[in-house]
């Protein structure tokens, strides 16, 4: 950028100094002839001085087409980085609606429904309960409580939790390209989906095990969580 710039500079300077060089000529030798020799002194001054400018002149149309395609080159890497963004945007929405829009159906519980945030936390309340009970009941008698009774007909709710996590995941790996505002902007918006939204109900479910969802739930909340710290956020 810097070069072109120069090259134009100096381009601009021997044209003016090459005009002006041609009109002092003109006028100190013009001005000592007569009419009759005047104009051959300005066909002869005109002769030499075309060359030099035309070729000054190509150099000033040439650096023009440079930046002209310079221009173009930022004017498409900024639509890249539009689509990029209105991209990650769709996502981040779509992430958050199928929060909004998780059902729980709670049979124990006088066929109460529960919805959004709270079918999640219902959710997790009622793993937990399954959990202990089946803990304290042994593993025969266990899928008769009601808890995982709930719990069983209720594993959609599981299965739209991992679908976040793990686009979650794939969108902040695939953020490459992106100017280190944008990225900064798109991984504040994550984390703060992230912790608002789905830590407290993920952290509750650490102690579950012996499903393979809530197994992969919680393997994807450590992806997760080692991705935010790569960024430098403290989870």
């Amino acid at each position: 950028m810097k070069n072109q710039e120069k090259m134009a500079m100096t381009a601009r300077t021997y044209i003016t100094i090459s005009s002006l060089v041609v009109v002092v000529l003109w006028i100190v030798i013009g001005a000592s002839q007569n009419a009759s020799t005047r104009g051959l002194t300005g066909d002869f001054l005109g002769g030499v001085a075309s060359p030099f400018i035309g070729l000054v002149s190509a150099i000033l149309v040439y650096l023009s087409f440079q930046q002209q395609i310079r221009a173009n080159k930022i004017q498409i890497e900024a639509l890249k980085q539009e689509s990029k963004r209105n991209n990650i945007r769709s996502t981040l929405n779509i992430l958050k609606s199928e929060i909004s829009d998780l059902i729980l159906e709670n049979p124990g519980d006088e066929r109460k429904t529960y919805h959004g945030m709270q079918a999640f936390e219902k959710f997790v309340e009622l793993l937990d309960r399954s959990s202990s009970e089946a803990i304290s009941q042994g593993e025969r008698y266990a899928l008769a409580t009601p808890a995982l009774c709930a719990y069983a007909n209720n594993e959609n709710v599981a299965d739209t939790i991992y679908s976040v996590l793990f686009i979650m995941q794939k969108e902040i790996a695939g953020m490459g390209g992106l100017t280190e505002e944008l990225l900064k902007e798109f991984v504040d918006e994550f984390h703060i989906f992230y912790t608002l939204r789905l830590a407290k109900g993920l952290n509750s479910i650490e102690s579950v095990s012996g499903n393979l969802t809530i197994d992969n739930i919680k393997e994807s909340k450590r992806e997760l969580v080692v991705m935010f710290q790569s960024y430098g956020y403290n989870i």
